[in-house]
């Protein structure tokens, strides 16, 4: 599974707070903040440049959230890709390959002398690159598709998943969230 846990000292300090009056409150708050991560996440990073293009949408449609735990030693946020396949492919996307400054080898062809993917007809992006892992590329048509070759691919780190989590703006909305919770707790909400 590839996952953020809750481990930032501003949260777990807010909820340890909250967590003395009232468990069920945490519970609530760390609900609402690994809700927002995702629903963050999935629209600033899933939905185009800058992160990924959506194109069959398997990737955006695995991010999930869970919460387990009763009181605050037991209590677990994970948001993540809990589909093995949706990982592996998270995981490629977030640390990128060492051709374009990640730290995951390159993608090679494992049964066959190139890969191959599909792209739209339209797409122009493919057909006018000069440069890059594809000049070794040729191109056919069949169906309304157009297919890409190359020996091997370089994608460049872009998910931004762990980052998104310890961004300002996403901070901010998780004081606003264990706020929230503490006026609940003691019934101002």
């Amino acid at each position: 599974m590839f996952d953020v846990t809750v481990d930032s000292g501003q949260v777990m300090k807010g909820l340890k707070e909250l967590a003395l009056r009232a468990p069920k409150a945490a519970k609530w708050a760390l609900t609402k903040i690994m809700g927002d991560y995702q629903r963050i996440f999935t629209r600033s990073r899933m939905d185009g440049r800058p992160g990924l293009n959506i194109r069959t949408g398997s990737l955006s449609g695995n991010v999930r959230f869970h919460v387990e735990g009763t009181d605050i030693k037991s209590l677990v946020g994970r948001v993540g890709f809990f589909d093995r396949h949706a990982a592996m492919i998270a995981r490629v996307h977030e640390l990128g390959t060492v051709g374009a400054g990640g730290r995951l080898p390159d993608i090679v062809p494992r049964r066959k002398p190139m890969l191959a993917w599909p792209i739209l007809r339209g797409d122009r992006s493919f057909v006018y690159k000069e440069k890059g892992p594809l000049k070794s590329r040729k191109r056919f048509e069949s169906r309304q598709l157009v297919y890409a070759f190359a020996k091997k691919v370089a994608i460049p780190p872009r998910l931004q998943f762990f980052e998104t989590w310890h961004r300002p703006f996403f901070q901010a909305l998780v004081r606003r969230r264990i706020d929230e919770a503490e006026k609940k707790a003691v019934g101002n909400a």
